[in-house]
């Protein structure tokens, strides 16, 4: 089993006291904890910011977007020093909270071609550990599968990095999501040649490690792997597959975004009434309403010439339909 991160800044027992009672209030906070993880090792990097409070320098640092990350990443872990802040005031320390406004541009989702996904598939099935740890063979079991089952059932990062092993039943090909977006929970089915990957690859995972929780472990086999950890790893196929690629970047929600595509692409080629299908697809992907799904539907790029000829339900959509899900 691996070692709990130990806390090294003046800092960290109150961060580990802030995790606790996130968690103990039924909050899940695996990527929140990576987030003040590495917020802990800034505190250690400089002897002004390693206090036992946040200061505005502290914080201003923390806040800066890097080169290599998106506003919506840099937002959320700023998010989680903002909530970490107003803890350490609720108990007498001091800590300055910046004013938040989360991500302010929003801009389109980049979804892949089919052609794009089989070339990215091709490098994430051929993927060879860097060493023989089990950590190593592990992810290397995993990120065929774990992508796969985000595209085919449309599910969001955090739903597929949560599925439990008693919460998936393959036998039948259910998978039963609790707790998601909203609090929201839902069973959906799983196509049964996805079905027959999910079982080789349980077996093969079951000997690396037996007794997991979580379908897809993480370095710890009672956690499940990190949110971070996969959407990193996609960022690094994806140049791996397009070393040249000078276009927006595709994430792991692009995968879901092109399950709704391809399902709608079969509704117009079958002959289907897309309008009157609309509301099931809105309840297998958990939206609170179906406006929100309609946002899938609109400004897709890849599709639009082909929807605006076969189907008249695009034509008819209000330009600003909804804002955006994350």
């Amino acid at each position: 089993m691996n070692k709990e991160y130990i806390w090294q800044s003046n800092l960290g027992p109150y961060i580990k006291d802030f995790i606790a009672l996130k968690k103990s209030n039924g909050f899940s906070y695996e990527t929140e904890k990576y987030y003040l993880i590495q917020f802990d090792k800034l505190c250690m990097s400089n002897d002004e910011f390693n206090k036992e409070g946040i200061s505005k320098e502290l914080s201003d640092k923390w806040s800066i977007q890097s080169q290599t990350e998106g506003k919506t990443y840099r937002s959320k872990r700023v998010c989680a020093t903002r909530q970490l802040g107003l803890y350490l005031l609720s108990i007498g320390k001091e800590a300055y909270i910046p004013h938040f406004k989360g991500s302010l541009d929003k801009t389109i989702t980049y979804i892949p071609t089919f052609k794009e996904l089989q070339s990215l598939f091709k490098y994430i099935d051929k993927y060879i550990p860097g060493n023989n740890n089990r950590i190593s063979l592990q992810l290397a079991i995993i990120y065929p599968i774990i992508f796969r089952l985000m595209f085919c059932c449309g599910l969001r990062l955090s739903e597929t990095t949560k599925i439990k092993c008693d919460l998936i039943d393959l036998n039948k090909g259910t998978l039963t999501i609790l707790k998601s977006k909203g609090l929201k929970e839902r069973m959906i089915p799983i196509a049964q040649d996805v079905c027959e990957l999910c079982k080789i690859y349980n077996k093969k995972i079951s000997k690396l490690v037996p007794q997991r929780i979580y379908f897809f472990p993480g370095k710890d086999k009672d956690v499940a792997i990190a949110n971070p950890t996969v959407q990193k790893k996609f960022h690094k196929f994806w140049l791996q597959a397009f070393p040249y690629w000078n276009n927006k970047f595709p994430t792991c929600h692009s995968l879901r975004h092109l399950f709704v595509i391809h399902r709608i692409e079969l509704w117009i080629s079958e002959g289907e009434n897309v309008e009157n299908l609309m509301p099931y697809i809105s309840k297998y992907l958990g939206h609170k309403s179906i406006e929100n799904t309609y946002y899938y539907y609109h400004n897709l790029e890849s599709i639009a010439p082909i929807l605006r000829k076969k189907d008249v339900l695009f034509v008819k959509m209000i330009p600003e339909v909804m804002k955006y899900e994350k």
